[in-house]
């Protein structure tokens, strides 16, 4: 089979998480007009699973937000976000500009979607969609117009849910123009209401362009 057809706007997403939780409402299908990236995370030794190798976009020592952000990896997440905006300059070289494209992730995935769309200074996308993650210590929005999605699970026992929610403040506190909702009983993971307002938030900040 051939390519798949171009669209006129583009989701890179960097990470993918585990289904779970039930249906709560009528699917929506996703929006027609966009294409989707989904790069994959490099193998790499991570401190916290005893130094084996496994896909991480960064190394990370504790699941304790206060010592993960004092032991930051930001090396490696600057490094993931530089292949990440890699990816979006071949995306514009091919016809897509940067206003017409959203970055998102889940979990370590968001750290670098956030660190993309937020915190990078020569950059502005369409949109930053982070699930289930936070933003870095070191990072500093500075892109307060930069339309930002956030959705937590408040039983994730891995990105405790008070780690996203002191994010968000931390990003609202900048001025950015960043939503936040919570999504009960789930854990690190996704439900399918989770997933139709990411749709939603898709098809605001990358509306069908007018024939």
């Amino acid at each position: 089979a051939g390519p798949p057809p171009r669209a006129d706007a583009e989701a890179a997403v960097s990470g993918s998480p585990p289904r779970c939780g039930p249906e709560k409402r009528k699917r929506r299908g996703r929006p027609e007009q966009v294409k989707f990236l989904f790069p994959t995370a490099p193998v790499r030794p991570v401190s916290i699973n005893s130094g084996l190798e496994m896909p991480a976009w960064f190394d990370i020592s504790s699941l304790d937000p206060q010592v993960a952000l004092r032991e930051e990896d930001y090396g490696g997440i600057m490094s993931s976000a530089g292949y990440i905006l890699s990816l979006i300059e071949k995306e514009e070289a091919a016809g897509i500009p940067r206003d017409r494209i959203v970055v998102a992730g889940f979990s370590q995935g968001g750290v670098v979607a956030l660190t993309v769309g937020l915190a990078t200074t020569d950059l502005k996308v369409a949109g930053v969609i982070s699930l289930s993650s936070w933003l870095p210590a070191l990072a500093s929005p500075c892109q307060p117009g930069t339309p930002t999605f956030m959705g937590h699970g408040d039983s994730d026992g891995v990105v405790l849910y008070r780690w996203g929610l002191e994010s968000f403040k931390k990003i609202q506190g900048s001025g950015a123009k960043v939503e936040f909702k919570t999504y009960e009983g789930v854990e690190h993971g996704y439900c399918p209401q989770e997933l139709m307002d990411c749709a939603d938030f898709l098809r605001e900040v990358l509306p069908e362009k007018q024939a």
